[in-house]
């Protein structure tokens, strides 16, 4: 009896174990098929973002295969709804002088070509700028913005879009407010100033945001001539505290220059002429002419003046001329003369 009570509970203990076992290893199963199942539900969440992803990038390259590059001035495309623009006429061609930083409007003459200069506007290109080309302002929701944001976190007012990320738009703001124009840069107008894009005055940027629709062509050239119309200038603002941080040409209602008069500068005061006393010739002594003495009065010899005897000119010795000896007269002659005049007598 005793033996088949230990048989019985060693076939339990193995039964038993093999349970455990048989547990374990189910578990262990189980495990990794739910490791498997969730790399092949990864692999599936991934395969499907990427699909999303390349019709998101084939859908945006069929409506602008002219992405912009990066490290130019990069532009922030969130800030106002995506509206297409509409087809306008092309009244302008703009050319852009890098040498003298001038950018002149043409129009059309009577035979359509754009020969008539129309305006010209002081601007400040880059390093990157083009130096020489045409290009086409292109037509794309995200081509012209009233605000855009930089590279560096700067920002500008009516950027439209030329070639990549090359652009027309105001000198560029610290952040998005009228009031924080970087005036520094805003009295560097007229000279090579940013980093590619081609800088105005926010009247300019605005004149060519509202004038020059997608279509019109933009000419980079080099010439010391600024052009037909010269070179605009620019105020210099860093010295007026009050309203520096704004953009004088800004039309905005609150813009504080509309109501501000300059105050004169004070100028350095001079320090006091010292002037130095001018030296006078000594003075000739002029003497008395000495009066002669009167009738009956006795010159004094002390007090005439010692009298130096006048140097004379040596006289100039001339050669005595050779003449030819004088014939003496003997008496025979004379005594004949002498009878001659007594005849005529």
């Amino acid at each position: 009896m005793l033996e088949k009570i230990k048989r019985k509970k060693g076939l339990v203990i193995l039964i038993s174990i093999l349970v455990v076992l048989l547990l374990i290893l189910a578990v262990i199963a189980i495990i990794n098929m739910s490791k498997e199942t969730k790399e092949v539900m990864q692999e599936t969440v991934e395969i499907g973002k990427q699909e999303k992803t390349e019709i998101i990038t084939t859908n945006r390259q069929q409506i602008n295969s002219e992405e912009p590059p990066p490290n130019v001035e990069q532009i922030e495309e969130k800030e106002e709804p995506e509206v297409e623009q509409k087809k306008q006429e092309i009244k302008y061609y703009i050319k852009v002088n890098n040498q003298a930083n001038v950018v002149t409007i043409y129009t059309k003459d009577k035979n359509g070509n754009y020969t008539v200069p129309y305006k010209a506007m002081i601007c400040s290109i880059g390093k990157a700028t083009p130096t020489e080309g045409v290009y086409t302002i292109p037509g794309k929701t995200w081509d012209r913005w009233t605000w855009g944001q930089m590279e560096g976190g700067v920002w500008a007012q009516y950027y439209v879009r030329i070639k990549g990320s090359i652009l027309f738009h105001s000198v560029p703001y610290t952040s998005k407010d009228k009031s924080t124009l970087e005036y520094w840069e805003y009295d560097k107008l007229g000279t090579k100033a940013s980093a590619g894009c081609i800088r105005l005055t926010v009247r300019d940027a605005k004149w060519i945001y509202d004038n020059c629709p997608a279509g019109t062509q933009v000419e980079f050239y080099y010439d010391s001539n600024p052009g037909p119309l010269g070179k605009p200038s620019a105020q210099k603002i860093s010295g007026e505290e009050s309203v520096r941080g704004w953009d004088p040409t800004d039309p905005a209602s609150g813009n504080p220059w509309k109501n501000y008069t300059p105050t004169p500068q004070a100028q350095p005061e001079q320090p006091p002429v010292i002037q130095e006393p001018i030296e006078q010739p000594d003075q000739p002594v002029v003497e008395e002419p000495i009066t002669p003495p009167e009738q009956g009065e006795e010159e004094n010899p002390e007090d005439k003046p010692e009298e130096k005897p006048e140097e004379s000119e040596p006289e100039e010795v001339q050669p005595e001329e050779t003449q030819p000896p004088k014939e003496e007269e003997t008496p025979e002659q004379n005594t004949s003369e002498e009878n001659e005049k007594k005849e005529t007598i």
